[in-house]
């Protein structure tokens, strides 16, 4: 269970920086690199295998719901959203159930939700909450006829990511002008890696922390229950994770919304980035990142 935890003042965060520089995990501790967990004991393996053909069954099932889903996304209007009613039930259909702490107190209408990543379908238990956008390749976009049309269920920002000063500023505008235009908050995995959520955080990426916004931070919380599985690995396909997401018997989703963050005036986008991870770290129970590494 994911549990809410008073924000830190300043110089206790400072303390928790200098203490965790001595205690940072294994970069290799943070990932899961199979869906089986293969260190649970011998029972939970048994119930494994007993479970397995009904496994099978629901993969068939939820594959046939799936094809309809998509004719469905095909057919219908570029401009057509599924009502609230509709998408609640997609996500059952596809064991999807979703636990939120926390979002009446910490979520009045947000501008930008910031959330530690845990699986390729981390978007789809926000669903449940509220409409929003998600940043994605504009070369993708425009070229995927199945992307296109994906933004009837999530909302998405066509954006071509540079690398130096200029481009990035581009950026800044195009989301900003978004952002303005459709009203809706723009949700993003500030990790920008799938960790497994057991030991640490990755440290967050500042570029949405330099947009003059407030961050709504939420800690995410993933598992499949009973079954001694991780309901997401580093390094797969999204097909293969699909096999996976329609083999379990459901997913167990836990949105902590803590308190909204607000850049202040002596804070770098890199601090402020920083205060968000270090709050949804403390509400996990786990370890903030805090050297910056790039993955491959």
């Amino acid at each position: 269970m994911v549990t809410q935890k008073h924000p830190h003042k300043p110089h206790q965060e400072k303390e928790n920086a200098a203490t965790t520089t001595q205690q940072q995990p294994p970069l290799q501790s943070l990932f899961s690199y199979g869906h089986i967990q293969w260190d649970a004991s011998i029972l939970y393996h048994v119930l494994l295998l007993i479970y397995i053909p009904i496994g099978i069954y629901l993969i068939i099932v939820r594959f046939v719901f799936l094809f309809f889903l998509l004719i469905l996304i095909i057919v219908t209007p570029d401009n057509f959203t599924f009502p609230p009613k509709v998408t609640n039930f997609l996500l059952i259909a596809f064991g999807f159930f979703v636990r939120v702490h926390g979002f009446k107190e910490n979520c009045d209408n947000p501008t930008i939700v910031c959330c530690n990543h845990r699986t390729t379908f981390d978007v789809f238990p926000f669903m449940k909450l509220f409409n929003f956008d998600v940043l994605i390749d504009k070369g993708f976009f425009e070229a995927s006829f199945l992307a296109r049309k994906f933004k009837k269920i999530v909302g998405a920002i066509p954006l071509v990511r540079g690398h130096d000063q200029n481009d990035r500023e581009k950026d800044k505008q195009v989301i900003l002008a978004h952002l303005a235009k459709c009203k809706r908050p723009l949700l993003f995995f500030a990790e920008g890696w799938d960790t497994n959520g057991r030991v640490g955080l990755m440290i967050y990426q500042k570029f949405l922390f330099s947009l003059g916004k407030p961050v709504h931070p939420v800690a995410l919380d993933v598992r499949v229950p009973i079954l001694p599985l991780n309901p997401g690995m580093l390094g797969t396909s999204v097909i293969k994770e699909v096999l996976w997401l329609f083999f379990y018997p459901c997913t167990i989703w836990s949105l902590t919304f803590l308190p909204p963050q607000t850049k202040r005036a002596d804070e770098s986008e890199i601090d402020f980035a920083r205060r968000a991870q270090v709050a949804t770290a403390n509400s996990l129970n786990i370890t903030p990142q805090i050297i910056l590494i790039k993955m491959p």
